[in-house]
């Protein structure tokens, strides 16, 4: 196992023995491993397998880029968050806009029109109002990655 920058990690012998090492690696089914880099002496987190919120994402953001955990999540906050005033991506659409990140993917808003529908419980017919939704369009090298 590599750190972010390449380099090699030291799995502490707790985490080989609870996790168990298959050719080298730890075999988990999800969830983080904790290594500690051998040339810094330091810890990093690196995600195995599995979903991940996002203190664990703040927890890999601040491992990978060197900075403190607070600041990460601030960062996190900064691009992602949803209250009014927060949040880059949430705020472009707000406003009619959207956010493409070459590679990764595009944030759009699409918009769905009025239409009636029918209630399961009662059978009545309803009128659903229009709305808008924001929707993520994945980029090419995402999705290559992805699809291996």
């Amino acid at each position: 196992m590599v750190s972010p920058a390449g380099r090699p990690l030291h799995i502490p012998a707790a985490n080989r023995q609870s996790y168990g090492v298959v050719a080298g690696y730890p075999r988990i089914r999800s969830g983080w491993i904790r290594a500690r880099s051998r040339l810094t002496g330091g810890h990093l987190y690196q995600l195995w397998r599995g979903s991940v919120n996002k203190s664990e994402l703040t927890r890999a953001l601040a491992s990978r880029a060197g900075i403190t955990r607070i600041s990460a999540e601030a960062v996190i906050d900064a691009l992602f968050g949803t209250k009014a005033g927060e949040g880059i991506i949430a705020s472009e659409l707000e406003g009619e806009g959207e956010v493409s990140i070459t590679g990764f993917g595009k944030f759009h808003i699409r918009t769905r029109a009025a239409r009636t529908g029918r209630n399961p419980r009662t059978g009545e017919t309803i009128q659903i109002a229009a709305g808008r939704y924001p929707v993520f369009k994945a980029g090419k090298s995402l999705k290559d990655r992805v699809s291996g």
